[in-house]
């Protein structure tokens, strides 16, 4: 099985790797832009890339990468989009600063740990691992698991 594109998260300048939400549909429904994605290969079955960060304790979307069923694509938050020969040739939408309105838990991913050490979560493992609560897209709560030698290595890269 083809590996899926990954969804890049941003948390306070530090890359991570979205995993999960306790409501991915309140989190990014894009038939609610007006998007009805399909696959852009078997990299990507679920038809779209989100990009999302965390700055100064708010959450927003800020790319969106996506292969409509029609063609169709909808200015989104005032930003258009435009084609690229990368990313499967899907339409990127940069700079949305999108609000989702998302209240839930959110997981994150550093450091993909290809011996079985780290946390699991949906079948992928990491080192590090953040799980963020947020309440109309504010953090209100931030449990992190790593162990001292990971976070060295982490705040030496970052």
């Amino acid at each position: 099985m083809t590996e899926q594109l990954k969804d890049p998260f941003d948390w306070e300048g530090k890359p991570f790797t979205f995993v999960g939400a306790s409501d991915v549909y309140s989190l990014f429904d894009p038939a609610k832009y007006g998007l009805e994605p399909v696959a852009a290969s078997t990299a990507c079955w679920k038809g779209f890339v989100i990009s999302m960060s965390v700055t100064n304790g708010l959450l927003r979307i800020d790319r969106l990468e996506v292969c409509d069923r029609e063609g169709h694509y909808p200015a989104i938050n005032g930003v258009e989009a435009y084609p690229t020969d990368e990313s499967f040739g899907m339409h990127v939408y940069d700079d949305l600063n999108l609000a989702p309105g998302y209240s839930g838990t959110i997981m994150l991913g550093a450091f993909p740990d290809f011996l079985g050490q780290g946390h699991a979560f949906l079948g992928n493992r990491y080192l590090y691992t953040v799980e963020l609560t947020i309440e109309n897209d504010r953090v209100v709560d931030c449990k992190e698991q790593i162990d001292e030698e990971t976070m060295k290595k982490y705040d030496e890269l970052f």
